[in-house]
């Protein structure tokens, strides 16, 4: 019988949001003037409250890839969680659904499924979003005004109501040179798009 892993946590929510967290790692650079990291698990932990809806056919397919991250923890740690641990979320989180985005995307580059490819799409994904702008070092200073800066509720507002604009900007894959509308795109398509101008840029000028 394999071994069971145990992820940190008092309760089944915070070992399930450990084991989250350890697939995209808590933070996205390292540009501090004295090389420390910022982390963002105040950020993560936000993400994971917010449930992920759908209103473009074939979307369901993003909310059944963070659904399965599920699967996964209970294989790996012999734990089952469900609504009654994550904050009576149905669907899967944002968080979720961005971390089943980012294999995916990894994928498409060329990467892998999992570790730092993943990682890497995951934190991308982050910041064509603009959610990489709050560490935890502004979170732990909150005092009830974030200052000037993204406001996190209209970002995540604007993506769930695909409120983009003709390049995409507030979607996950915003584009330089978008072969077809974005708001009306599923996901997995948009991806391809993304994709396409990362690996070929020259051959999707053309193709305008």
């Amino acid at each position: 019988m394999a071994t069971k892993i145990k992820f940190e946590g008092h309760n089944p929510y915070q070992r399930y949001f450990s084991y989250l967290a350890s697939l995209v790692g808590r933070h996205c650079d390292a540009g501090q003037p004295d090389g420390n990291m910022n982390t963002f698990t105040s950020t993560l932990r936000w993400l994971h409250t917010k449930e992920f809806r759908w209103f473009v056919m074939n979307d369901d397919n993003r909310n059944a890839d963070g659904l399965a991250l599920r699967r996964r923890y209970e294989e790996l740690t012999g734990e089952a969680v469900g609504p009654e641990n994550l904050c009576g979320l149905i669907n899967a989180s944002l968080f979720e659904v961005i971390i089943g985005c980012a294999s995916r995307l990894s994928f498409f580059l060329g990467g892998n499924l999992d570790g730092d490819d993943r990682a890497g799409a995951f934190w991308m994904i982050m910041g064509n979003l603009k959610l990489d702008k709050r560490p935890d070092k502004i979170w732990n200073n909150y005092d009830g005004d974030f200052g000037q800066g993204p406001d996190y509720e209209t970002i995540v507002s604007n993506l769930i109501l695909r409120r983009f604009d003709v390049r995409g900007n507030g979607s996950m894959f915003p584009l330089r040179y978008p072969p077809g509308d974005p708001c009306t795109a599923e996901i997995w398509m948009q991806m391809n798009w993304y994709a396409h101008e990362i690996l070929d840029p020259d051959e999707a000028f053309r193709s305008q």
